[in-house]
C-alpha cells in the first residue's frame, strides 16, 4: 500500500517553504543582513537537531539576492580546505595545496563577489584543532582587504571550547543565539507539516503525528522526530494500514535514535577510552560525575568538563540532579540517550578510525 506522495519532504535535508517553532531565532538571524556593505557574524548554538542548519539553508534559500556559501567544517576541518572549497566550490586546484597561508588568504578575497557574501560553517566545532582562525580572517575580511561578508557559524559547543578569545571579542557575546531543543508541541507541529506534504490526504491519523511527537520528545530533537515517522510510515506501507499509532508502536520498538559520529571523532583518544569505560561500568545506562574522576586520575577536573559538555552538547547523555543523601547537597548524574551496546559499536568503531 503506497501512502506517500513526496518522499523529499520525509528527507532530513528537506528545506519548507516555512521553518515552524523557531520565529525568535529567525528574527534575530535575519540581523546578519542589515547594511550591504558591513561585514556581521552570528552564532547558532544548540544540539544535534535543534534546527541549525536548516536555519542557515533556509536564510540562504530566502536571501537569492546573497552569494551563499555552505561549508561542513567536519568534512573540510582545516583553514586549507575550506579557502579551498570556497574558491573551488570542492575542485581540486594544486595551486591552492601548494599555497601559503597568506596567499591563500588574498586569492580567496580577490575570489569573493565585491558583496552580498552569505558563508555558513556548519558543525564548526571541529575547528579545534586549527583554533578556528579561519573564523577570525571571514569575520575581519574588510580590514585584510576583502569584501563584505555576512558570516554564520552553527556548532553544538560553547564558542569559547574552539575559539580565541581576541575572535569571540570581535564576534560579541549578543551575536551569539543558542537553540532550546523541541518540546512535544514544537515536534507534533513540524510532524505534521512534514506529513501533510509527504502522505497522501487521509493516509495518516492525528493521533499518529502526536504519538511520535511524545515519543521524541525526551531527545528535544527534530531529527530524530523525522526519522521515527520515516520509520512509523515504512512500517504502515508494510503492513499495508495507514499512518496509526499501531504503526508508529511498531517502528518504536526497533527505533534507536541516529548518531552524530562525527561528535566521536571529534574526541580526542582518551576521551573515546573514558567513553568505552563509562558504558561499561554504567548502571541502569546511568553514571555519576564523581565516578569520572577515578576512571581518569590522571585528567584535571577541566578536561573532564569539558568532555562532560560535549557528550552532552552532541545528544549522547542527559544531565540531571541527584541528592547525596541527608546534608550531603546534591551532584550531577547523567544517563545515555542512546542504547549503550549501539553506543558502544560506535565508540570501537571511532577507535579503529583514528589509530
Amino acid at each position: 500500500m503506497n501512502i506517500v506522495k513526496d518522499i523529499h519532504a520525509l528527507r532530513q535535508d528537506f528545506i519548507p517553504e516555512q521553518v515552524l517553532a523557531r520565529r525568535d531565532v529567525l528574527q534575530k538571524t535575519e540581523t546578519v543582513f542589515r547594511g550591504d556593505g558591513i561585514s556581521s557574524t552570528i552564532i547558532l548554538k544548540g544540539n544535534p537537531g535543534t534546527g541549525k542548519t536548516l536555519i542557515a539553508r533556509y536564510l540562504i534559500k530566502s536571501h537569492p539576492n546573497y552569494h551563499g556559501y555552505y561549508v561542513n567544517c567536519y568534512l573540510t576541518p582545516s583553514d586549507r580546505a575550506i579557502i579551498s572549497e570556497l574558491i573551488t566550490g570542492g575542485t581540486f586546484r594544486g595551486d591552492l595545496q601548494s599555497a601559503g597561508m597568506e596567499r591563500l588568504t588574498r586569492l580567496l578575497m580577490d575570489s569573493l563577489p565585491q558583496d552580498r557574501n552569505f558563508i555558513v560553517l556548519d558543525e564548526a566545532q571541529s575547528l579545534r584543532r586549527s583554533n578556528a582562525s579561519i573564523v577570525y580572517l571571514l569575520s575581519r575580511s574588510l580590514e585584510l582587504g576583502g569584501p563584505p561578508i555576512k558570516l554564520m557559524i552553527l556548532t553544538i559547543e560553547d564558542p569559547e571550547m574552539f575559539m580565541d578569545k581576541s575572535t569571540l571579542a570581535g564576534i560579541g557575546t549578543p551575536k551569539i543565539v543558542t537553540l532550546q531543543e523541541y518540546n512535544a508541541e514544537e515536534l507534533n507541529e513540524i510532524l505534521k507539516q512534514r506529513t501533510v506534504l509527504s502522505l497522501y490526504e487521509g493516509m495518516y491519523t492525528e493521533s499518529a503525528i502526536s504519538l511520535i511527537a511524545e515519543l521524541s520528545e525526551d531527545t528535544g530533537s527534530a531529527r530524530v522526530a523525522i526519522e521515527l515517522l520515516n520509520r512509523s510510515i515504512q512500517a504502515a506501507e508494510r503492513n499495508g494500514t495507514i499512518l496509526d499509532e499501531a504503526s508508529v508502536l511498531t517502528a518504536y520498538k526497533e527505533f534507536s535514535p541516529p548518531i552524530e559520529e562525527n561528535s566521536l571523532l571529534d574526541l580526542e583518544e582518551w576521551e573515546l577510552a573514558l567513553l568505552s569505560k563509562l558504558i561499561e561500568n554504567s548502571t541502569d545506562s546511568k553514571f555519576r560525575a564523581s565516578e569520572l574522576k577515578s576512571l581518569v586520575p590522571d585528567q584535571n577536573d577541566s578536561r573532564i568538563y569539558r568532555f562532560l559538555r560535549h557528550l552532552e552538547n552532541s545528544g549522547f547523555i542527559k544531565k540531571t540532579k541527584v541528592g547525596k543523601g541527608y546534608g550531603g547537597g546534591v551532584e550531577n548524574e547523567y544517563v545515555f540517550r542512546i542504547p549503550p551496546k549501539m553506543l558502544e559499536e560506535r565508540v570501537n568503531k571511532a577507535q579503529k578510525t583514528i589509530h
